[in-house]
């Protein structure tokens, strides 16, 4: 939402920014409005592959791990919006590949529905940890 409108309803949110709490959610106990500039922040993937799964265009993300990152989950979320918008909405399949025992290995909850091949949906994790001791079935595979 742009111009007049966008303008109009963000100083009505100011302006009654806890009857829209409630509204919106009505258990909701507004605390306080928050700035709304949402910071941008530079991020770098370690690999970023442009891919045909079932002859449809898709992202391999794949981030490297050595530890057990407690962050990991939300920002395999952020490298893999980031990168659908970058990509023309592509969907983004995000691997962690662990190059140690990290102890847990991370899985996205978030799952996110695309096309299949059948004209179907097929849901997907947005994420999946890899253990590099996984690998010798990846050299088996091709």
């Amino acid at each position: 939402m742009a111009g007049l409108w966008d303008g109009v309803m963000k100083r009505l949110v100011r302006g009654y920014a806890k009857h829209f709490a409630r509204w919106l959610t009505e258990e909701a106990v507004f605390v306080r409005a928050l700035d709304i500039e949402l910071k941008n922040q530079h991020l770098f993937a370690d690999a970023l592959l442009e891919v045909l799964l079932d002859a449809k265009s898709a992202l391999l993300h794949i981030e490297f791990q050595t530890y057990d990152d407690p962050e990991m989950e939300m920002r395999l979320l952020e490298y893999n919006v980031l990168a659908s918008r970058q990509y023309r909405h592509l969907p983004v399949y995000s691997y962690v590949i662990y190059l140690r025992k990290a102890g847990r290995i991370a899985e996205s909850p978030l799952v996110r529905t695309f096309p299949d091949a059948s004209g179907g949906c097929a849901s997907n994790r947005m994420a999946r940890g890899v253990a590099i001791s996984d690998i010798d079935r990846w050299w088996e595979a091709t």
